[in-house]
């Protein structure tokens, strides 16, 4: 339709609102009876036909006019099959009955507010004889490969599939390439997450069998893959991959694999419209039980057994399953298949940055400068290839640290040392975090409060005179890093163990010094 939402027929919509929705007729009747005004400068446009945009009941109004036209509309042997979406119509009969509505929606449409739009308009039959009545010859004819609806192919070859797919993927791949252009690789990844990783293929791969475009997508995901590699500047080794297709929850970045996430996008849209399927499609099939394209338990089973565990598998095959379900089983059993294929000390390091999903914030936070958001880039490279495991340093020029020990190439030893920097630096930034949020409490708040029972003792980095009913409190900050050699065993079974021992620490040290002040202490973990 052309300028559909816009040129639809008030009246007609309204008489269908009062005898089909009586409900809502004094409300509608109230916002499109009188004729309203668009005022511009001195020009007067009067807004006399269609809905307002941005009304939310604008899609429904324009489906009443619809309603109202096809149920006007009388036919010899009627259509076989139609099917509409607001204003995009699926008809399936003869070549003589679709030229014969097509006549009609020309001749009687307008009195609707329906203005046909032919050139976009398409007719596909797979015999191939293109042959059609001459009184329609604005309508495209498609080629005998296959057809598509609402941007997906629901028709064809394996080839016309193949080749469907490769282009949305050249697209894409198009867009990954100029990224690097931005200079912001935290920009980068945030738009590579958003905007172009598998949310663009997300149509596709609901309505395609993902055992039909398997090349493609294989071809999207070193795609992916080679522009989180530009971001990162450096190689993505098979176990970094692993992990960065996994949810920022779980230690990852949230770049999904078309070719993992193809099987829960598919199951997922066929379960869930299971139901519709059938009742739109038995008039026209002749029932149910001939109209087998709906995956069954066996087809959906052969699809998910390899990558899931079969133990959870039968509590997921029913139509109540929807892409949700089925992708987060998908992301448990690949959590577990990293786990199980790392060093432990990569162990310890997944565990520490999936047990909290505050702990991935910094990569899921929008860059903005005023905000306070953004990092440079050389930090935000730093911490991504730590985040993945990615070497920092190289093995052929070793550092140092300040303490004298060579620097192992992820960093760990600069993160756990006491004498670098950088653990100072982290204990200093959250102290000052914290002082000037108790501030805005408390402006008796102090840094570097010594106990009122020892002047040589000091408790906390940062006190606060009356935290809870009248009570002091201490907060003791202090930075831990669960990848230190002694906590590398317990850190790659549990998440915590570091913050633990540090907080077993200061209350070992403080506690019944702080108590014998009548004060409290609350240990403020960092870990690194």
């Amino acid at each position: 339709m052309t300028n559909a939402f816009n040129e639809c027929s008030r009246d007609s919509f309204l008489s269908r609102c009062r005898s089909d929705l009586p409900e809502l007729f004094s409300w509608v009747q109230w916002s499109y009876c009188c004729i309203g005004e668009l005022r511009f400068g001195s020009h007067r446009i009067a807004s006399s036909t269609g809905v307002q945009q941005g009304d939310p009941l604008g899609p429904l109004l324009f489906s009443l006019v619809l309603i109202d036209f096809l149920s006007s509309v009388t036919f010899p042997a009627g259509l076989a099959f139609q099917l509409w979406y607001l204003d995009d119509g699926t008809l399936l009969d003869t070549r003589s009955s679709l030229a014969s509505f097509l006549q009609i929606l020309v001749q009687r449409g307008p009195s609707f507010g329906l203005y046909p739009n032919l050139s976009k308009c398409e007719v596909f039959w797979p015999s191939g004889n293109q042959s059609f009545p001459s009184s329609v010859t604005r309508i495209s004819l498609l080629q005998e490969e296959g057809a598509a609806f609402l941007g997906s192919p629901v028709w064809g070859s394996s080839d016309y599939f193949l080749s469907f797919v490769g282009k949305a993927v050249d697209k894409v791949a198009s867009l990954q390439d100029r990224l690097g252009g931005l200079g912001n690789p935290q920009v980068e990844l945030h738009l590579l997450r958003s905007c172009l990783g598998v949310c663009k293929l997300n149509h596709l791969l609901r309505t395609i069998s993902p055992n039909c475009v398997i090349s493609q997508l294989e071809r999207f995901d070193y795609n992916l893959r080679s522009a989180l590699g530009r971001i990162c500047k450096s190689s993505i080794s098979d176990l970094s991959w692993l992990q960065a297709t996994l949810p920022c929850s779980m230690g990852g970045l949230g770049l999904r694999e078309a070719t993992s996430t193809s099987s829960a996008a598919f199951l997922g849209s066929c379960f869930s419209s299971q139901e519709l399927c059938y009742r739109l499609l038995q008039s026209f099939s002749g029932g149910p039980d001939v109209f087998p394209s709906i995956p069954d338990q066996d087809v959906a089973t052969s699809i998910l057994l390899p990558l899931i565990n079969s133990d959870s598998l039968p509590d997921l095959i029913h139509p109540a399953c929807g892409q949700r379900v089925f992708q987060h089983e998908l992301d448990i059993a690949r959590q577990t298949l990293l786990l199980n294929s790392l060093t432990i000390r990569d162990q310890a390091r997944i565990r520490s940055i999936s047990a909290d999903p505050c702990t991935s914030s910094w990569l899921r936070a929008i860059p903005c400068d005023s905000l306070g958001l953004s990092m440079s880039s050389q930090e935000f490279v730093c911490s991504l290839r730590y985040w993945l495991g990615v070497p920092l340093f190289s093995a052929t020029s070793p550092v140092r640290c300040p303490c004298g020990s060579v620097v192992d190439q992820f960093g760990d030893h600069l993160l756990g040392c006491g004498h670098g920097p950088m653990r100072i630096r982290r204990h200093d930034a959250l102290c000052d975090v914290i002082y000037h949020a108790l501030l805005q409490d408390n402006t008796g708040c102090r840094k570097e409060q010594r106990c009122a029972c020892s002047q040589l003792d000091r408790p906390g980095d940062v006190f606060h005179p009356d935290f809870v009913h009248g009570k002091p409190a201490y907060f003791d900050v202090t930075v831990r890093c669960p990848l230190q050699e002694s906590l590398l065993g317990r850190s790659a079974v549990s998440a915590g163990v570091a913050a633990a021992k540090g907080e077993e620490d200061k209350d070992a040290h403080h506690d019944e010094l702080v108590q014998a002040a009548g004060a409290c202490c609350l240990a403020v973990l960092c870990g690194s």
